[in-house]
């Protein structure tokens, strides 16, 4: 929608206020904020009545890959690519976001690529600082 309904006063105000503020510092810079503030009133104003968000055809929303959220927790993509397509996950957000439990857990074994005697077996493994 946007240009198309505003009145034409407005959107001419607006493009004089850009070439103002290019040109001229002061007085000029004062009309161009007042005259972009106009055009955002009408933006806005627009968008009311027409009951749109003025922002395009996608009606303002923000660019993301997943097309829907169901209230089960899966969460369906869009196919923006072959791989992509037909693509559905879970949304985790029924899972724990707290510290682990110390019960649960276990400590990670590194052994550096040596054997049981000490030796390198693997390469480059280890080392470092």
């Amino acid at each position: 929608l946007g240009r198309g309904l505003m009145s034409a006063s407005v959107a001419f105000a607006a493009r004089g206020a850009t070439r103002a503020r290019a040109n001229a510092p002061g007085d000029a810079a004062i009309g161009a904020r007042i005259a972009l503030a106009a055009y955002g009133a009408a933006m806005r104003a627009t968008a009311a009545a027409t009951g749109t968000t003025g922002m395009g055809a996608r009606g303002g929303a923000r660019r993301g890959f997943a097309s829907s959220t169901s209230a089960d927790g899966m969460k369906a993509y869009k196919p923006t690519s072959p791989g992509q397509r037909g693509r559905i996950t879970t949304t985790r957000v029924h899972l724990w976001k707290g510290k682990p439990m110390k019960a649960l857990t276990v400590g990670l074994r590194k052994r550096g690529g040596r054997n049981n005697a000490g030796r390198i077996t693997v390469w480059h493994k280890g080392g470092g600082h």
